[in-house]
């Protein structure tokens, strides 16, 4: 599908500074942006850009915010309808030109910063892929058919459209090199949308290898408080709590296998509204977790939601839980916790560790589903996790890392966690 750079070094200076996305990165059919892109007439297509914008790391500095890139230019074509409108042109009496005339200078603007972010996005995706180690010479030259196409657009959107509404007579040639320069330009965009469609593929299967190559790492945010370890997302404004994903379908749910996690997958809204951030670390999880790799799977997390909680008591507890697994045990409690872990099938939520198990007040274990994307190094270790969990339902999962503070992550490292790359 795509050639490697053979001299692209991944640890070459670069000469901005790059951030994350705000949006995890999605592999999509070239033949269904197609198919969709044409039966809406474009839309679809101009929702992929836009999406695009969200999905694509950006450059400190150099890109606006992605709601910015998008929204400034529709906003203001939406915009230049009401003075074309208010100018009467629409009806049979006099058209007011000046107002007519305003309208349509507020469309070519638009259409210009369009052309501008269109061009910044493709610069942007080139970093991406040679990241990826992509050839992108084809996606840079394919960025002058995105140009042809934006000009048609705007030749007809501004030029023959002013012309149409007006009522205006001009020579049939004037319609005929207007309908070849739009066909020549829709030609265009479709090249140069394959070409960064091959680039948003490739950086959505290799999301962390972009991300350590471009030097995206986690900026934490400060403590607020003593033994802060992460901020909830209740706590965010409102736009940032919507651009925090928290649940999903692991890649192995596609076919409708929800493994008994339907309830997990259900509880987003409980977590966002009501979750709190507390000390946590697992019992058990699938092996595959311990090392690099793509899939989320399950696992047990084991947590407290008592005040001033010994970390290190915790890493005990959970020892001494998994230790029960397959084991006679010598009380109902104990055993239990030992069927439990025995059969890797079974979920929980929020059941409580007894005190003849534990000393620790308050301690739960609930299953949930670890995702990589929320993981320093995307794997799991033994440390103590920053533990976003429902006080209402006992839902629970790791925070994800980005809203973890400098002292959680702290604590994470210095009892066996990863370090962030």
């Amino acid at each position: 599908m795509c050639d490697t750079v053979s001299n692209y070094d991944p640890r070459m200076p670069r000469s901005v500074r790059w951030t994350g996305a705000v949006r995890r990165p999605a592999r999509r059919s070239g033949a269904a942006v197609a198919f969709f892109s044409l039966i809406t007439l474009g839309i679809y297509y101009a929702y992929w850009i836009a999406s695009l914008h969200r999905e694509t790391p950006a450059r400190v500095g150099v890109d606006a915010p992605s709601w910015r890139a998008v929204g400034i230019p529709i906003g203001l074509g939406l915009l230049s309808i009401v003075p074309v409108v208010a100018s009467g042109v629409l009806g049979k009496g006099e058209v007011d030109l000046p107002m007519f005339a305003g309208g349509m200078a507020l469309s070519f603007v638009a259409h210009v910063l369009y052309l501008r972010t269109t061009w910044k996005l493709t610069d942007r995706l080139a970093g991406v892929g040679e990241a990826a180690g992509l050839d992108v010479a084809g996606l840079l030259q394919r960025r002058r058919g995105a140009v042809l196409g934006i000009a048609s657009i705007t030749l007809e959107n501004v030029g023959l459209k002013s012309v149409d509404l007006l009522a205006l007579d001009v020579p049939s040639w004037v319609v005929r090199l207007d309908a070849i320069l739009l066909g020549l330009g829709v030609a265009g965009l479709w090249r140069w949308g394959y070409q960064c469609l091959r680039v948003a593929n490739v950086h959505a299967m290799n999301e962390r290898t972009v991300a350590e190559a471009l030097d995206i790492g986690v900026e934490f945010p400060d403590a607020r408080e003593p033994g802060r370890l992460g901020i909830a997302p209740r706590e965010l404004s409102h736009r940032q709590r919507k651009s925090v994903g928290l649940l999903s379908r692991a890649d192995w749910m596609e076919y409708g296998d929800d493994s008994g996690l339907q309830w997990f997958l259900e509880s987003e809204d409980d977590l966002k509204e009501h979750g709190v951030v507390v000390p946590g670390t697992l019992v058990q999880a699938n092996s595959s977790l311990f090392h690099e790799g793509e899939s989320d799977h399950p696992g047990e997390l084991l947590f407290s939601l008592a005040d001033n909680v010994d970390p290190r008591a915790l890493l005990e507890l959970s020892n001494r839980l998994f230790a029960l697994k397959g084991a006679t045990a010598p009380s109902a409690d104990e055993a239990f916790f030992a069927a439990h872990l025995a059969d890797e099938m079974q979920r929980i939520c929020g059941v409580k560790v007894p005190q003849a198990i534990a000393e620790i007040p308050e301690a739960y274990v609930s299953t949930t589903l670890f995702y990589r994307r929320h993981l320093p190094q995307g794997r799991i270790a033994s440390g103590i996790y920053p533990v976003l969990v429902s006080p209402i339902s006992r839902v629970a999962m790791v925070l994800p890392v980005g809203l973890w503070t400098r002292e959680g992550y702290e604590l994470y490292r210095e009892t066996g966690g990863h370090e962030v790359r």
